[in-house]
């Protein structure tokens, strides 16, 4: 495990809310949710009519009776009045943050986005293990590189693939992600792990380029964001829940 992999992890995710603080609301929030906002990117040089505005989204995967699955997909359809700079950022591959040069093999402004996971490792008696969820930029692939790194019971810092699909209708985005064996069982004793709750915000900044603007906002404040989850085994039934993002009425 390289050292200086773990502290570009917990560089790079400085300034997200406390950790601490999201595994104490994620104990009193147990029920399969999905919300988000569009806030100001502190920096961003915005266009004619277009917002440099972050899209910040909260998934809450913890089911209501407190039998937590193992997450083996994760889908989000993500609002259609906004959209990703995805060609204006340097890259990065799931197979350079995966590498032992991790997160320093990858061009700086690549990372777009970090944020805060809630896990639980039962097998091992632990409950709310706060750690860290860092996303790079795949330029025209739309495959974004994501890490997951948390430190207990033993260390977990894997990246995944997560497809990006332009679609139609209520929904402007899908973003798919089939996570790997390594974010399912952890050590050598194979101990399920449970992400129950993921806060994450796409703040990426280039040369004065935000990596998401918003082209408009409804009168109402709000547009639809929705996710599906699928469990390892049959323990756990699929979930899918819907919720609203808030942003700033047009003026």
């Amino acid at each position: 495990m390289s050292l200086a992999r773990v502290g570009r992890t917990l560089a790079l995710a400085a300034g997200i809310s406390s950790a601490l603080a999201l595994a104490t609301s994620a104990a009193t929030a147990a029920v399969p949710s999905v919300s988000g906002a569009f806030t100001p990117i502190p920096g961003a040089v915005g266009h004619f009519r277009v917002k440099p505005l972050k899209l910040t989204t909260d998934v809450t995967i913890a089911q209501a009776d407190g039998q937590n699955g193992v997450l083996r997909r994760l889908e989000l359809r993500l609002p259609s009045n906004f959209h990703f700079n995805t060609r204006d950022f340097p890259a990065c591959t799931v197979a350079r943050v995966n590498s032992p040069a991790s997160f320093d093999a990858c061009p700086l402004g690549s990372a777009v986005g970090r944020g805060d996971v809630i896990v639980d490792v039962p097998a091992a008696g632990l409950t709310d293990v706060a750690g860290k969820i860092v996303a790079f930029n795949g330029g025209r692939s739309n495959t974004f590189a994501f890490n997951i790194y948390t430190a207990t019971p033993v260390v977990v810092n894997t990246a995944f693939p997560a497809k990006l699909r332009r679609t139609r209708g209520r929904y402007g985005y899908t973003l798919t992600a089939n996570l790997p064996s390594a974010l399912q069982q952890i050590g050598e004793a194979g101990w399920p792990y449970q992400i129950k709750r993921i806060r994450f915000g796409f703040d990426g900044l280039w040369r004065g380029r935000p990596y998401t603007e918003v082209r408009s906002c409804p009168k109402s404040g709000r547009t639809a964001i929705a996710g599906s989850f699928q469990f390892a085994g049959t323990a756990v039934a699929p979930t899918e829940t819907v919720g609203t993002v808030s942003c700033r009425p047009a003026k």
